[in-house]
């Protein structure tokens, strides 16, 4: 992948991921109904919990295949069953790979909207995903002028007609996933951010997640 338009395929057989590398799977978040049942059973009490939680039935449902995806993913790289993966929280709450598997130095980011889930996995080092759904009738200037900084806003207006807005939002998000400082959440990226965005990406793996 060397572009912003990746080609998404299904992951080979055995995957070996360093901190050279950044793997991104997508997976879709509606499934039948038995589907989702089944994989409920991956789920710890914890998940399921916060799961009945969300107000809408789909709300729940999505939840619940977003854990369970992300359960079948890491237990891919660690080499055990899904409902074996352990989770617990680093600096700053940041969700992490907890238990015996701790050592094992991976790292994992998920950003879920509307219908879809990302997951970004790699080793040893820290990474964000994020995951927008564009609603054409959102009114994303006004967002920004009530929501975004007095910077944000001029990086806003210097981007080219046609360009998403919200990618500016996104952009920030990986940031703050990937940090979780304090005080870097309003960093903007300069023009050097913008040209190494296609030197990371050319260090990531496309993967389609089959439930």
């Amino acid at each position: 992948m060397t572009g912003l338009d990746p080609t998404w395929t299904l992951p080979p057989e055995h995957l070996a991921c360093d901190q050279r590398q950044v793997h991104v799977w997508r997976a879709a978040l509606d499934l039948p109904a038995p589907r989702v049942q089944a994989l409920a059973g991956m789920l710890e009490r914890g998940e399921l919990e916060r799961a009945q939680r969300f107000s809408t039935s789909e709300d729940r449902w999505r939840y619940i295949v977003a854990r369970a995806v992300l359960r079948a993913i890491l237990a891919r790289y660690l080499d055990c069953q899904p409902d074996r993966v352990r989770f617990g929280r680093g600096h700053f709450g940041k969700p992490m790979v907890a238990g015996e598997s701790a050592s094992r130095g991976l790292r994992f980011n998920v950003s879920h909207a509307h219908k879809l889930a990302l997951y970004a996995v790699s080793r040893d080092r820290e990474m964000g995903v994020d995951l927008e759904h564009i609603r054409a009738n959102l009114a994303t200037w006004s967002v920004a002028e009530r929501l975004f900084s007095s910077r944000a806003r001029a990086f806003l207006s210097s981007l080219p007609p046609l360009a998403p807005p919200l990618s500016l939002r996104s952009l920030k998000n990986m940031a703050v996933d990937s940090t979780v400082r304090a005080g870097a959440v309003d960093q903007m990226p300069d023009q050097r951010d913008r040209r190494h965005q296609g030197a990371i990406l050319r260090h990531v793996r496309p993967f389609q997640a089959s439930q």
